[in-house]
């Protein structure tokens, strides 16, 4: 299988997207318990800090090749990968909000070879991120102009690189990061219609080149991961007690790496991931979010990535 660390972070994006918060008093409030794409916490307007941590767990079933066919993993090949994440979110102004996330990642792979099992466990820290948001406008003060919001992060190549594993983990568990600095930026548009809320997201990542040695005593290589857009819709409807519950469907495209500044034909990848997700407050401070997302498991609708089903489950304490 080839490694999860692209998938941990795509579906990462994807889980991490909790669904509004309605209050039939303040239509306006629908959207503000929503997680973006960029970030897995989100300030409401009468909140100005808030800390949390999302544990999630997939179970990778198969992947798609170059040409967007599914396959299925072989007999005796499987795999689990965890992720968990610590994360807080500061209010920096009125329409301003910015969010660190530090995640601590775990892969068990397992393949079936006629001379014997493999079997390779690996994880630790991931590559730090830092997401912001600026709304320009809030969804539902307006029946004609949605939300409007410019979304931003940096991604810090803090966790390990494929290419930096041991020499002994044959199965790449070790991986951790992807090994490159990038920066993202977005858009995000929203609406409330009574206690529905219609949410759209596209996001645009680009990496910064990187130099990997190619054996001992051999020059290293210029590598740059392609140009990424991710792209998020979401339909939730809001309860009387502030709880909700909604789709999900995201679409990512990578395009392909260039090496020593030629392009690698075929390595760019694709994937679908459909999902539910929902958001229950405990209290007026502490709420608890959850999500359970999968990959569409057919030909076309992904491209060099593996996939399979995942559940996240986040708590969120808020001042």
């Amino acid at each position: 299988m080839r490694s999860s660390a692209r998938v941990a972070a795509a579906a990462a994006g994807a889980m991490a997207l909790g669904l509004a918060v309605y209050s039939p008093s303040a239509q306006a409030q629908a959207c503000c318990g929503a997680a973006t794409a960029v970030s897995p916490g989100r300030l409401t307007m009468s909140e100005d800090l808030l800390v949390g941590g999302l544990v999630r767990v997939q179970r990778p079933l198969g992947d798609y090749d170059e040409h967007r066919t599914w396959t299925r993993s072989p007999p005796g090949a499987s795999e689990w990968d965890t992720e968990a994440d610590l994360f807080a979110t500061a209010r920096f102004a009125r329409k301003g909000q910015v969010t660190l996330v530090v995640p601590l990642v775990e892969t068990w792979r397992a393949h079936a070879n006629p001379n014997g099992d493999i079997h390779s466990h690996g994880g630790g820290l991931g590559d730090v991120r830092v997401a912001g948001r600026w709304d320009f406008t809030r969804a539902g003060a307006s029946r004609t102009i949605p939300g409007i919001a410019v979304l931003a992060g940096l991604t810090f190549p803090t966790g390990r690189a494929p290419e930096d594993i041991p020499a002994d983990d044959y199965l790449a568990s070790s991986a951790t990061g992807r090994g490159a600095y990038s920066g993202s930026a977005g858009v995000g548009v929203e609406q409330t219609f009574g206690p529905w809320l219609v949410l759209v997201q596209a996001l645009v990542s680009r990496s910064l080149t990187r130099h990997v040695a190619v054996g001992a005593g051999s020059p290293s290589v210029a590598s740059r991961i392609g140009t990424a857009l991710t792209t998020t819709a979401a339909l939730a409807y809001g309860f009387d007690n502030d709880a909700a519950i909604g789709g999900l469907v995201t679409y990512e495209l990578e395009g392909d790496s260039t090496i020593d500044g030629q392009t690698a034909e075929g390595s760019g990848s694709a994937m679908t991931t459909v999902g539910l997700a929902g958001t229950y407050p405990l209290t007026d401070a502490y709420r608890l979010q959850g999500s359970l997302t999968t990959n569409v498991p057919t030909n076309g609708f992904g491209r060099g990535r593996v996939g399979g089903p995942a559940l996240s489950v986040t708590f969120l304490r808020a001042w």
